[in-house]
């Protein structure tokens, strides 16, 4: 059965996006296996494998956005008693590769030996690598992550004072080892692990004897937040957080129904509600919106992609039980992520092809690509979601349609110290364009609804000398789907400059009904208008004139009968140079 509800598509001026159903191509298949994938900013692919003989390397792969081999490197290992497994890649902002690996001992009943993690750059060169702790201390690794100051976070399990246990060990960009989390509350084997936007780490964890698991939260300092152990459960488990610090853990029902508990988590760890369904879910993820999204088989004797939905209070907002539609029933389920629209994606395999299937933001199916390859391990997203590259058996770029062009031709003019014209060339059918702005410094849009037959907006009430950055998508039709954003653009406000001017005058102070204006203009200024306004603590402009000096002195008043108590501003723009004066009404 599928169940879905229907979203809001207008709430506080802002459109929730909504894909209809799009079509995904294979753009390339290229034959390289791969454990782990990622792209950089350039969109190169880069794939991870190792070689199962004595004296095995690992082997990192670069390709182009068309597939075309740009470098294939390794680290040559002589020891023929050992070799070399990868298990993750990642790349940094500056273009730079990790690769985690386990160096394990032996052949036909190899154990581990010891953690490691190198670094390459873009060429393919060796830059550092770490073997750690010992060259034979059993560890092992699972996943590496990389923070946005270029620092490495590997998640594997090594020994520490509670015993052989999960382990996180944060690197500096140089190799130089920062710290070591290691778990104490008997979560099990590291499973996974991910950065939550309150900008800390959930860890997901597997007994290594028995049926069930435990989870736990870090700092990016390696202090414990909490931890959430001795969870029965007959599959694997998974967590994310939201951005108010909370975290959603799901598992299965420790029965032979194989159904899945959801449960949220407040910062502290404490519960604050679980949500069961029959679905046997083994993975969650929170979109942009604060929703977690659950994913497994359609129950546990089904093969398939279902997809459950919840809001943050715990209401079920859709559930859909065949993703991957008639006839694939996919298998293998491996990785899954969510874009920046709230679509969810799976990667799994047939046995036979890799598969990627997508759901989207509202539950409705949008498509399952297969492709050569007999089963994914990972894909990794381009600069956007539009080209998706997935990795097991083979290598391939997946392609799928958008639903309508980003804005191009975007510039700003008309700049004064308070305000900005913002241009773009109009898109055809458009039904409106979503303009985001925000000082450089800050991580929070504003964002303002455009009327589709608009190409440009004016800006005011900005500060003056303030870089400022701002983008725009297209709302592509009624439902509210929308394109992607445009590339970010940037302006600077000039800073205030008034020596054309002296004696600015705001009077009487307070006012009651009469606001009045007066200044004396610099000689070379004399013959200048200039703009004047009446703005509200609010920053919505009340009034405004241009006024031309008579014999240097600029006069003017406002009627100021309608406007409430409260504190005021004259403001004056004259070419660049603009200044201000604070008054009172008081009645």
């Amino acid at each position: 059965m599928k169940k879905i509800a229907l979203p809001l598509l207008f709430l506080g001026g802002l459109i929730t996006p909504i894909f209809t159903k799009a079509q995904a191509t294979v753009s390339w298949t290229e034959f390289t296996r791969g454990v782990s994938i990622a792209t950089d900013a350039d969109e190169n692919v880069y794939t991870v494998d190792w070689d199962y003989n004595p004296a095995g390397d690992i082997y990192l792969t670069k390709r182009n956005t068309d597939g075309a081999l740009q470098w294939e490197t390794k680290y040559e290992n002589t020891d023929n008693t050992r070799h070399e497994v990868a298990t993750w890649v990642e790349t940094d902002l500056n273009g730079d590769i990790l690769v985690t690996g386990t160096i394990r001992s032996g052949y036909s009943s190899p154990v581990n030996a010891a953690s490691l993690l190198m670094k390459f750059d873009p060429a393919g060169n060796l830059l550092w690598r770490q073997v750690y702790e010992s060259g034979f201390d059993g560890s092992y690794t699972r996943k590496c992550l990389i923070d946005a100051d270029n620092n490495i976070y590997v998640l594997g399990m090594g020994s520490g004072p509670s015993g052989f246990v999960t382990k996180v060990k944060k690197f500096a960009p140089d190799g130089t080892p920062l710290w070591n989390y290691f778990d104490e509350a008997g979560i099990g084997a590291p499973i996974n692990f991910k950065f939550t936007p309150d900008n800390q780490l959930v860890i997901a964890g597997r007994w290594i004897f028995g049926s069930g698991g435990g989870y736990a939260k870090i700092d990016l300092d390696g202090n414990k937040v909490w931890n959430y152990p001795g969870i029965f459960s007959l599959t694997v488990g998974d967590v994310a957080g939201d951005a108010s610090g909370n975290s959603y853990i799901v598992h299965g029902q420790y029965d032979f129904d194989g159904g899945t508990t959801l449960k949220k988590v407040d910062p502290a760890g404490s519960l604050i509600w679980e949500q069961n369904s029959t679905i046997a879910a083994f993975r969650v993820e929170v979109g942009t919106d604060g929703s977690p999204v659950i994913c497994g088989f359609p129950n546990s004797g089904s093969p398939g992609a279902a997809f459950i939905k919840y809001d943050a209070s715990g209401a079920l907002l859709w559930e859909n039980l065949d993703a991957d539609g008639p006839g694939n029933a996919l298998l293998l389920h491996a990785q899954m992520q969510m874009d920046e629209f709230n679509n969810a994606y799976l990667a799994a395999g047939t046995l036979f092809q890799q598969a990627l299937c997508k759901i989207n933001a509202n539950g409705t199916e949008g498509w399952t690509v297969l492709t050569s390859g007999s089963y994914a391990n990972a894909f990794a997203f381009g600069n956007s979601s539009q080209n998706i590259y997935l990795v097991g058996g083979n290598t391939a770029k997946i392609v799928q349609d958008l639903p309508c062009d980003a804005p191009l031709g975007l510039y700003s003019n008309n700049l004064t110290a308070t305000s900005v014209r913002l241009n773009w060339s109009p898109v055809t059918g458009a039904a409106a364009y979503e303009v985001q702005g925000r000082k450089a410094g800050s991580a929070s849009w504003k964002t303002k609804m455009i009327s589709g037959s608009k190409n440009k907006f004016i800006v005011n009430s900005l500060v003056p000398g303030t870089d400022y950055v701002w983008r725009i998508r297209t709302v592509c039709d009624p439902s509210g789907t929308t394109s992607l954003y445009s590339p970010e653009q940037t302006f600077s406000t000039p800073a205030l400059r008034q020596e054309f001017a002296s004696g600015f005058l705001v009077y009487p102070n307070p006012v009651q009904d009469l606001v009045n204006i007066s200044f004396q203009m610099q000689e070379n200024e004399v013959n200048r208008s200039v703009m004047i306004q009446v703005v509200n603590s609010a920053g919505s402009i009340l009034a405004q004139r241009n006024v031309a000096p008579v014999s240097g002195i600029l006069t003017t008043s406002f009627d100021a009968n309608n406007w409430p108590s409260g504190l005021y501003r004259v403001v004056w723009t004259h070419g660049q140079m603009t200044g201000s004066e604070a008054f009172v009404i008081q009645r």
